[in-house]
């Protein structure tokens, strides 16, 4: 599988680049910000996506979503418990002093068990709310894209409106920590790690 991280935003977001080697047809994940520079990314791989995918809502992760979703006429993906977060996603733009072109057309919700498939790629969706109500995964056979569920030494953010602690500790023991050790992670934000190295040195987990 084919995996591009593009980091853009101001709170350096990494959006994903996601395609079959063989025949490079891919989606794109989490189009935060600067969606020419990612279009432009795309064509030098040599990628056609077909879809946008988020993890969640928030709109480092959101931003460009309408704006790419617009441009290249492809649907958008996102799970229904993060669709208070993105229909306000141009009060969280102006918080944020970011830019939106607005709420992305959903074409169909993402659920726990929903496979996402491209020629000889299938990505599986995992439901790990805790960062956000709909927080998603999506597991390849090698690789999880975990958006902000999980980082390189850290988990995600649990103090903004509708985050839950014990939640996410427990979407992460029970979805993530439980899969081959293995398995490189890549996440919203940050370095790409593995599921054997959080499970052993993340502080977040190891006394969990």
């Amino acid at each position: 599988m084919f995996i591009k991280s593009i980091t853009v935003s101001p709170f350096a977001s990494n959006c994903y680049i996601v395609a079959s080697e063989k025949t490079r047809n891919g989606v794109i994940i989490d189009p935060g910000d600067e969606v020419d520079r990612i279009i432009g990314e795309i064509e030098d791989a040599g990628v056609t996506v077909s879809k946008i995918i988020n993890t969640h809502g928030h709109i480092d992760h959101t931003a460009g979503a309408k704006e790419m979703q617009d441009k290249l006429g492809i649907p958008f993906f996102i799970h229904e418990g993060d669709m208070d977060l993105l229909k306000l996603i141009n009060e969280q733009a102006q918080m944020y002093g970011m830019e939106t072109r607005g709420v992305p057309e959903v074409e169909e919700y993402l659920n726990e068990g929903d496979i996402i498939e491209f020629d000889d790629i299938k990505l599986s969706v995992l439901h790990t709310p805790g960062h956000s109500p709909g927080g998603i995964c999506f597991l390849g056979e090698k690789d999880i894209l975990v958006g902000d569920t999980l980082f390189e030494g850290s988990i995600g953010r649990t103090d903004l409106p509708g985050g839950d602690y014990e939640q996410l500790i427990e979407a992460i023991d029970k979805k993530l920590m439980t899969l081959d050790e293995k398995i490189n992670v890549f996440s919203g934000h940050g370095s790409p790690t593995t599921i054997g190295v959080e499970k052993r040195t993340n502080p977040f987990l190891v006394n969990s």
